[in-house]
């Protein structure tokens, strides 16, 4: 159940969290800049540039991973049963 909620829930409402959140945070900067209040230090800060870096990085790190892969010296061996014991998975050379 929890392998469901990540891999089919979570990726599919992430969009919305984070345009709710920003659209609180930017409808509380408007509030604060039309009444004249200044803003905490820490909504000063380029938000959407680091968010833009950070997805590009992402990114740029699952795009090498596919391209240069893994090393794996061998063939994989799954886990199995051999006299009533189970037997890890391995690289066979």
């Amino acid at each position: 159940m929890i392998r469901q909620i990540i891999t089919i829930a979570a990726p599919l409402l992430a969009p919305f969290v984070i345009y709710y959140i920003w659209h609180w945070a930017a409808r509380r900067r408007a509030d604060a800049e039309s009444q004249g209040k200044p803003l905490p230090h820490w909504q000063e800060l380029p938000w959407t540039w680091l968010i833009i870096s950070g997805a590009a990085l992402t990114a740029l790190v699952l795009v090498l991973t596919a391209v240069l892969g893994t090393e794996t010296d061998g063939v994989y061996i799954p886990p199995h049963m051999e006299d009533g014991v189970i037997v890890p998975g391995t690289f066979e050379r």
